[in-house]
Protein backbone atom coordinates (compact mmCIF):
# COMPACT_ATOMS: atom_id res chain seq x y z
CA UNK A 1 0.00 0.00 0.00
CA UNK A 2 3.20 2.24 0.61
CA UNK A 3 4.82 1.62 -2.51
CA UNK A 4 1.50 2.17 -4.66
CA UNK A 5 0.80 5.65 -2.86
CA UNK A 6 4.55 6.61 -3.37
CA UNK A 7 3.74 5.62 -7.38
CA UNK A 8 1.24 8.11 -7.82
CA UNK A 9 2.90 10.77 -5.88
CA UNK A 10 5.60 10.27 -8.45
CA UNK A 11 3.50 10.46 -11.27
CA UNK A 12 2.25 13.41 -10.30
CA UNK A 13 5.36 15.16 -9.19
CA UNK A 14 5.73 13.99 -12.96
CA UNK A 15 3.13 15.91 -14.55
CA UNK A 16 3.74 19.32 -12.58
CA UNK A 17 7.65 18.69 -13.56
CA UNK A 18 5.79 18.55 -17.50
CA UNK A 19 4.21 21.46 -17.32
CA UNK A 20 6.75 23.73 -15.95
CA UNK A 21 9.18 22.05 -18.93
CA UNK A 22 6.70 22.92 -21.25
CA UNK A 23 6.94 26.56 -20.79
CA UNK A 24 11.20 26.23 -20.48
CA UNK A 25 12.32 23.88 -23.17
CA UNK A 26 11.66 22.85 -26.41
CA UNK A 27 9.56 19.69 -27.87
CA UNK A 28 12.50 17.54 -28.35
CA UNK A 29 14.16 17.77 -24.96
CA UNK A 30 10.21 17.67 -23.28
CA UNK A 31 10.36 14.19 -25.74
CA UNK A 32 13.08 13.26 -24.27
CA UNK A 33 12.41 13.67 -20.60
CA UNK A 34 8.99 11.90 -21.29
CA UNK A 35 10.96 8.71 -22.31
CA UNK A 36 12.81 8.96 -19.04
CA UNK A 37 10.13 9.62 -16.97
CA UNK A 38 7.90 6.43 -18.71
CA UNK A 39 11.38 4.45 -18.16
CA UNK A 40 11.23 5.38 -14.78
CA UNK A 41 7.47 4.58 -14.46
CA UNK A 42 8.18 1.23 -15.62
CA UNK A 43 11.45 0.38 -13.37
CA UNK A 44 9.18 1.23 -10.50
CA UNK A 45 6.02 -0.59 -11.76
CA UNK A 46 8.02 -3.80 -12.17
CA UNK A 47 9.79 -2.98 -8.51
CA UNK A 48 6.21 -2.90 -7.32
CA UNK A 49 5.19 -5.88 -8.97
CA UNK A 50 8.22 -7.69 -7.29
CA UNK A 51 7.27 -6.40 -3.67
CA UNK A 52 3.27 -7.43 -4.25
CA UNK A 53 5.09 -10.92 -5.07
CA UNK A 54 6.40 -11.80 -1.64
CA UNK A 55 3.69 -10.12 0.16
CA UNK A 56 1.48 -12.48 -1.18
CA UNK A 57 4.61 -15.00 -0.49
CA UNK A 58 4.84 -13.59 2.99
CA UNK A 59 0.97 -14.41 3.43
CA UNK A 60 0.81 -17.72 2.04
CA UNK A 61 3.16 -18.65 4.50
CA UNK A 62 1.55 -16.66 7.59
CA UNK A 63 -2.02 -18.84 6.32
CA UNK A 64 0.17 -22.02 6.26
CA UNK A 65 1.95 -21.34 9.60
CA UNK A 66 -1.64 -20.47 11.33
CA UNK A 67 -3.01 -23.32 9.61
CA UNK A 68 -0.72 -25.82 11.18
CA UNK A 69 -1.35 -24.40 14.31
CA UNK A 70 -4.63 -24.98 13.86
CA UNK A 71 -4.27 -28.68 13.29
CA UNK A 72 -2.09 -29.00 15.99
CA UNK A 73 -4.25 -27.73 18.10
CA UNK A 74 -7.50 -29.97 16.83
CA UNK A 75 -5.36 -32.68 17.10
CA UNK A 76 -4.68 -31.87 20.57
CA UNK A 77 -8.07 -31.60 21.27
CA UNK A 78 -9.45 -35.37 19.77
CA UNK A 79 -6.85 -36.88 22.37
CA UNK A 80 -7.87 -34.74 25.01
CA UNK A 81 -11.37 -35.92 23.69
CA UNK A 82 -10.38 -39.61 23.59
CA UNK A 83 -8.71 -39.36 27.06
CA UNK A 84 -11.58 -38.51 28.54
CA UNK A 85 -13.73 -41.05 26.18
CA UNK A 86 -11.97 -43.69 27.68
CA UNK A 87 -13.62 -45.91 30.74
CA UNK A 88 -13.22 -44.37 34.08
CA UNK A 89 -13.71 -47.43 35.75
CA UNK A 90 -11.12 -49.73 33.74
CA UNK A 91 -8.71 -52.04 36.14
CA UNK A 92 -5.21 -52.89 35.72
CA UNK A 93 -5.04 -55.89 33.71
CA UNK A 94 -8.01 -54.74 31.44
CA UNK A 95 -7.91 -54.16 28.00
CA UNK A 96 -9.69 -51.53 25.44
CA UNK A 97 -9.70 -51.39 21.50
CA UNK A 98 -11.52 -48.36 19.74
CA UNK A 99 -14.71 -50.69 17.71
CA UNK A 100 -16.97 -49.70 15.20
CA UNK A 101 -20.23 -49.92 16.74
CA UNK A 102 -22.76 -50.69 14.42
CA UNK A 103 -26.18 -48.70 13.49
CA UNK A 104 -28.88 -49.77 15.75
CA UNK A 105 -32.45 -50.23 13.98
CA UNK A 106 -36.06 -50.47 15.08
CA UNK A 107 -39.19 -51.63 13.49
CA UNK A 108 -41.79 -48.82 13.86
CA UNK A 109 -45.22 -48.69 12.33
CA UNK A 110 -46.78 -45.19 11.68
CA UNK A 111 -50.01 -44.42 9.76
CA UNK A 112 -48.92 -42.94 6.79
CA UNK A 113 -51.04 -40.63 4.58
CA UNK A 114 -52.92 -42.52 1.08
CA UNK A 115 -55.44 -40.18 0.44
CA UNK A 116 -55.75 -36.68 1.50
CA UNK A 117 -59.43 -35.62 2.52
CA UNK A 118 -62.33 -34.50 0.22
CA UNK A 119 -65.37 -33.36 -0.51
CA UNK A 120 -68.32 -34.91 -2.34
CA UNK A 121 -71.85 -33.72 -3.15
CA UNK A 122 -74.37 -36.43 -2.05
CA UNK A 123 -78.22 -36.12 -3.15
CA UNK A 124 -80.27 -36.99 -0.21
CA UNK A 125 -83.59 -38.53 -1.11
CA UNK A 126 -86.53 -36.82 -0.63
CA UNK A 127 -88.25 -38.63 2.91
CA UNK A 128 -91.85 -40.04 2.72
CA UNK A 129 -94.22 -41.01 5.67
CA UNK A 130 -97.17 -43.39 5.42
CA UNK A 131 -100.56 -42.46 6.55
CA UNK A 132 -103.98 -43.42 6.68
CA UNK A 133 -106.47 -41.14 4.87
CA UNK A 134 -110.05 -41.56 4.48
CA UNK A 135 -111.48 -40.91 1.07
CA UNK A 136 -115.15 -40.44 0.32
CA UNK A 137 -115.53 -42.77 -2.98
CA UNK A 138 -118.85 -42.39 -3.83
CA UNK A 139 -121.04 -38.92 -3.05
CA UNK A 140 -124.42 -38.75 -1.25
CA UNK A 141 -127.29 -39.83 -3.73
CA UNK A 142 -131.33 -40.27 -3.19
CA UNK A 143 -133.18 -42.79 -4.93
CA UNK A 144 -136.14 -44.28 -5.23
CA UNK A 145 -137.52 -47.63 -3.70
CA UNK A 146 -140.49 -49.57 -4.14
CA UNK A 147 -142.28 -51.00 -1.31
CA UNK A 148 -144.13 -54.22 -2.55
CA UNK A 149 -147.74 -54.41 -1.60
CA UNK A 150 -148.30 -56.40 1.69
CA UNK A 151 -150.34 -59.63 1.39
CA UNK A 152 -150.97 -62.35 3.85
CA UNK A 153 -152.85 -65.66 4.00
CA UNK A 154 -156.02 -66.32 4.78
CA UNK A 155 -158.43 -69.02 4.94
CA UNK A 156 -162.21 -68.68 3.81
CA UNK A 157 -165.46 -71.12 3.26
CA UNK A 158 -166.11 -71.18 -0.19
CA UNK A 159 -169.96 -72.51 -1.16
CA UNK A 160 -169.42 -75.79 -3.10
CA UNK A 161 -173.15 -76.80 -3.67
CA UNK A 162 -175.96 -74.91 -2.21
CA UNK A 163 -178.79 -76.42 0.07
CA UNK A 164 -181.34 -78.16 -1.32
CA UNK A 165 -184.32 -81.21 -1.73
CA UNK A 166 -183.58 -84.53 -2.24
CA UNK A 167 -185.39 -87.79 -2.41
CA UNK A 168 -183.55 -90.46 -0.53
CA UNK A 169 -184.90 -93.93 0.51
CA UNK A 170 -186.58 -94.21 3.65
CA UNK A 171 -187.34 -96.78 5.70
CA UNK A 172 -190.47 -97.67 7.60
CA UNK A 173 -192.48 -100.71 9.28
CA UNK A 174 -193.03 -102.44 6.15
CA UNK A 175 -189.91 -101.55 3.48
CA UNK A 176 -190.74 -104.18 0.71
CA UNK A 177 -193.42 -106.34 -0.21
CA UNK A 178 -192.10 -107.31 -3.18
CA UNK A 179 -190.61 -106.00 -6.33
CA UNK A 180 -193.06 -103.81 -7.32
CA UNK A 181 -194.42 -102.43 -3.72
CA UNK A 182 -193.36 -102.02 0.04
CA UNK A 183 -190.65 -99.30 -1.37
CA UNK A 184 -190.74 -96.18 0.82
CA UNK A 185 -189.20 -92.49 -0.33
CA UNK A 186 -188.55 -90.00 1.56
CA UNK A 187 -188.40 -85.62 0.39
CA UNK A 188 -185.33 -84.50 2.58
CA UNK A 189 -183.33 -81.14 3.00
CA UNK A 190 -179.58 -81.79 1.65
CA UNK A 191 -177.72 -79.01 3.58
CA UNK A 192 -175.12 -76.87 1.50
CA UNK A 193 -171.44 -77.72 1.03
CA UNK A 194 -168.76 -75.85 1.86
CA UNK A 195 -165.02 -75.82 1.37
CA UNK A 196 -162.30 -74.20 3.34
CA UNK A 197 -159.73 -72.72 0.82
CA UNK A 198 -156.67 -70.30 1.45
CA UNK A 199 -156.04 -67.25 -0.52
CA UNK A 200 -153.65 -64.28 -0.42
CA UNK A 201 -154.97 -61.26 0.28
CA UNK A 202 -153.49 -57.76 -0.27
CA UNK A 203 -153.58 -55.68 3.00
CA UNK A 204 -151.44 -52.90 1.46
CA UNK A 205 -150.62 -51.91 -1.81
CA UNK A 206 -147.13 -51.01 -3.35
CA UNK A 207 -146.19 -47.06 -2.68
CA UNK A 208 -142.71 -45.74 -3.66
CA UNK A 209 -140.47 -43.68 -1.11
CA UNK A 210 -137.00 -41.78 -1.87
CA UNK A 211 -134.52 -42.68 0.46
CA UNK A 212 -131.48 -40.77 0.71
CA UNK A 213 -128.36 -42.87 -0.16
CA UNK A 214 -125.52 -41.88 2.35
CA UNK A 215 -121.71 -41.03 0.87
CA UNK A 216 -119.07 -43.86 0.82
CA UNK A 217 -115.81 -43.48 2.55
CA UNK A 218 -112.75 -45.70 2.30
CA UNK A 219 -109.56 -45.92 4.57
CA UNK A 220 -106.39 -46.21 2.52
CA UNK A 221 -102.55 -45.68 3.17
CA UNK A 222 -100.54 -43.07 1.38
CA UNK A 223 -97.06 -42.25 1.25
CA UNK A 224 -96.25 -38.20 2.29
CA UNK A 225 -93.55 -36.44 1.33
CA UNK A 226 -91.96 -34.41 4.35
CA UNK A 227 -89.08 -33.37 3.39
CA UNK A 228 -88.15 -32.99 -0.32
CA UNK A 229 -85.03 -34.32 -1.95
CA UNK A 230 -82.24 -31.96 -1.71
CA UNK A 231 -77.77 -31.85 -2.13
CA UNK A 232 -75.57 -31.87 0.67
CA UNK A 233 -71.77 -31.79 0.52
CA UNK A 234 -70.16 -34.39 2.52
CA UNK A 235 -66.53 -34.24 4.15
CA UNK A 236 -64.78 -37.60 2.69
CA UNK A 237 -62.13 -38.07 5.34
CA UNK A 238 -58.62 -38.94 5.13
CA UNK A 239 -57.61 -42.50 3.97
CA UNK A 240 -54.72 -43.49 6.21
CA UNK A 241 -53.00 -47.07 6.15
CA UNK A 242 -50.55 -48.10 8.60
CA UNK A 243 -47.15 -49.06 7.37
CA UNK A 244 -44.59 -50.88 9.33
CA UNK A 245 -40.94 -49.92 8.35
CA UNK A 246 -37.14 -50.36 9.88
CA UNK A 247 -35.87 -46.99 11.34
CA UNK A 248 -32.52 -46.34 12.31
CA UNK A 249 -32.10 -45.63 16.46
CA UNK A 250 -28.24 -44.65 16.10
CA UNK A 251 -25.90 -44.15 13.56
CA UNK A 252 -23.00 -46.32 13.75
CA UNK A 253 -19.99 -44.86 15.64
CA UNK A 254 -16.71 -45.57 16.83
CA UNK A 255 -16.14 -45.92 20.79
CA UNK A 256 -14.01 -47.98 23.38
CA UNK A 257 -15.13 -51.36 24.71
CA UNK A 258 -13.78 -53.85 26.80
CA UNK A 259 -11.60 -56.36 25.00
CA UNK A 260 -9.44 -59.63 24.97
CA UNK A 261 -5.72 -58.96 23.90
CA UNK A 262 -2.43 -60.60 24.85
CA UNK A 263 -2.57 -58.99 28.43
CA UNK A 264 -5.64 -61.10 29.23
CA UNK A 265 -6.25 -64.02 27.05
CA UNK A 266 -5.35 -67.16 27.82
CA UNK A 267 -4.90 -70.67 25.38
CA UNK A 268 -8.05 -72.27 27.18
CA UNK A 269 -10.32 -69.56 26.75
CA UNK A 270 -9.48 -68.77 23.03
CA UNK A 271 -9.83 -72.31 22.53
CA UNK A 272 -13.64 -72.11 24.22
CA UNK A 273 -14.09 -69.13 21.56
CA UNK A 274 -12.90 -71.20 18.53
CA UNK A 275 -15.17 -73.99 19.73
CA UNK A 276 -18.10 -71.71 19.85
CA UNK A 277 -17.70 -70.16 16.43
CA UNK A 278 -17.15 -73.48 14.91
CA UNK A 279 -20.37 -74.70 16.15
CA UNK A 280 -22.56 -71.73 15.41
CA UNK A 281 -21.29 -72.14 12.04
CA UNK A 282 -18.39 -69.72 12.01
CA UNK A 283 -15.00 -71.64 10.77
CA UNK A 284 -12.41 -70.60 12.88
CA UNK A 285 -9.75 -72.61 11.42
CA UNK A 286 -7.76 -75.33 13.72
CA UNK A 287 -8.97 -75.57 17.79
CA UNK A 288 -5.22 -74.14 18.96
CA UNK A 289 -6.15 -71.84 21.07
CA UNK A 290 -3.96 -69.17 18.61
CA UNK A 291 -6.12 -65.98 17.41
CA UNK A 292 -4.97 -65.93 14.19
CA UNK A 293 -6.23 -65.02 10.60
CA UNK A 294 -9.19 -67.30 10.32
CA UNK A 295 -10.24 -66.79 13.98
CA UNK A 296 -10.80 -63.30 13.53
CA UNK A 297 -12.16 -63.46 10.56
CA UNK A 298 -14.96 -66.01 11.89
CA UNK A 299 -14.96 -63.41 14.88
CA UNK A 300 -15.33 -60.84 12.25
CA UNK A 301 -18.52 -62.74 10.53
CA UNK A 302 -20.31 -63.57 13.41
CA UNK A 303 -20.41 -60.12 15.19
CA UNK A 304 -21.64 -58.96 11.70
CA UNK A 305 -24.69 -61.62 11.46
CA UNK A 306 -25.38 -60.68 14.76
CA UNK A 307 -25.07 -57.03 14.83
CA UNK A 308 -22.28 -56.51 17.38
CA UNK A 309 -18.91 -54.29 17.67
CA UNK A 310 -16.52 -54.77 14.95
CA UNK A 311 -12.68 -54.28 14.60
CA UNK A 312 -11.91 -56.79 18.11
CA UNK A 313 -12.95 -59.41 19.91
CA UNK A 314 -15.23 -57.36 22.62
CA UNK A 315 -16.64 -59.08 26.00
CA UNK A 316 -19.51 -58.09 24.43
CA UNK A 317 -19.15 -60.86 21.56
CA UNK A 318 -17.99 -63.37 24.09
CA UNK A 319 -21.29 -62.93 25.96
CA UNK A 320 -23.26 -63.62 22.75
CA UNK A 321 -20.73 -66.77 22.34
CA UNK A 322 -22.22 -67.69 25.69
CA UNK A 323 -18.34 -68.61 26.56
CA UNK A 324 -17.41 -68.51 30.00
CA UNK A 325 -13.81 -67.23 30.60
CA UNK A 326 -12.22 -68.82 33.14
CA UNK A 327 -10.01 -66.63 35.75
Amino acid sequence: MFIKTNRWIGVTVLIFSLAILGCAHSKKEMRAELEQKDKQIQELTAANEQKDMEIAGCRKDLDMQVRATQDAEERAAAVSAEMLMMPQEAQPGQCFARVFIPPQFATVSEQVLMEGETEQVQVVPAKYETTEQRIMIREATTKIETIPAQYDMVEEKVLVKEAHTAWQKGRGLIEKVDNTTGEIMCLVEVPAEYKTVKKRVMLTPSTTQVVDVPAEYETVKINKMISPPREEVVKVPAKYETVTKTVMVSPGTVGWRKVLCETNMTKDNIEKIQTALKTLGHDPGPIDGIVGKRTMEAVTSYQKEKGLETGALTYGTIESLQVNLGE
